[in-house]
């Protein structure tokens, strides 16, 4: 046994893969590595004995369920199975500091019904592991949505000192989740698997509670490997309590655990991407405001007027 690891909390490694609906390409770009990923997603989770796979995103599903059916079914068999385990409610990853908070409750409104009723799952851990920031009241819109825990990566260490990787977020009313900011990277484009097991392991003894451990090879689909399955059982094999795990799963584990209070937003990344294009940006928030504007003004009229609600419209 490798003496480093043998005092080491158990690591719940979190097989994942992060995919942009739309970064440096078109829909159909992302559409199709969203398919091409959960093939190779759901081909090694049959093959690999204990394996656990986490994904979120309603839309990626709905692309999957849409265009190619049979894809969207063996996924239902593992999320049934306990396989695949299903995060982030909201219908997109989205940036979480320029968009209307209307806009956040329908991402969890539409969102956990899709998951409701194509699987059967009520999604309560949040996961927006790429936005790069997260205003202060975050955690009011979260839990008043029905979720309990927050899963983020950026800011990072370098960019933001926390009392630890996993805290109690509280927003100004005093609604609260709590939280775990993934150490280093989501995935392990740019770091070997073994280097972030003993990493995560020793930020683990450091803190003396379980660590999340992501891995997986792509930033834009790809997901566990045939090798990362090697290198996590040579782990194992050496003392390192690592197990196949999912964000349910650990903060399952770590709900006793006593947890800091962070009482602030969680900035700064990427500071010039918010006056990047900026007039779509511009755009995106009047838009939001008028269909709010819309829809109180198309109630109001239904209800006094017997006017029609243009519900397919807004």
């Amino acid at each position: 046994m490798d003496g480093s690891a043998e005092a080491a909390p158990l690591l719940h490694m979190i097989g994942n893969a992060h995919i942009d609906l739309v970064w440096l390409w078109r829909w159909p770009e992302g559409c199709a590595e969203a398919i091409g990923t959960g093939w190779a997603a759901v081909e090694l989770l049959e093959a690999e004995e204990g394996l656990v796979f986490t994904r979120g995103e309603a839309a990626l599903y709905r692309w999957i369920e849409e265009y190619d059916p049979p894809l969207f079914a063996r996924i239902q068999a593992l999320v049934r199975r306990g396989s695949w385990a299903i995060v982030n409610g909201w219908w997109i990853q989205p940036d979480c500091n320029l968009p209307h908070g209307e806009a956040f409750i329908r991402q969890a409104l539409l969102g956990k019904r899709f998951f409701r009723e194509r699987f059967g799952v009520e999604v309560t851990v949040g996961y927006n592991v790429d936005s790069f920031g997260h205003a202060a009241t975050l955690p009011m819109l979260l839990r008043h949505t029905g979720f309990q825990w927050y899963v983020f990566m950026r800011p990072q260490e370098h960019e933001k000192s926390l009392p630890g990787a996993l805290f109690d977020w509280v927003a100004p009313d005093g609604s609260r989740v709590g939280a775990f900011r993934i150490q280093v990277a989501y995935t392990t484009v740019h770091q070997a698997l073994r280097e972030r097991i003993e990493h995560d392991a020793a930020l683990a003894r450091r803190y003396g509670y379980p660590f999340m451990c992501f891995y997986g090879v792509g930033n834009h689909g790809g997901g566990p490997t045939r090798a990362d399955m090697a290198v996590i059982r040579a782990a194992q094999a050496d003392g390192y309590t690592a197990a196949f795990s999912d964000p349910n799963r650990y903060f399952t584990a770590v709900g006793a655990v006593k947890r800091p209070e962070v009482r602030d937003d969680l900035q700064y990344h990427a500071i010039g991407c918010y006056a990047a294009v900026s007039a779509l940006k511009a755009l995106n928030r009047r838009a939001e405001s008028r269909l709010a504007q819309a829809e109180a003004a198309a109630a109001v009229a239904m209800v006094y007027a017997g006017a029609s609600y243009p519900r397919e419209a807004l």
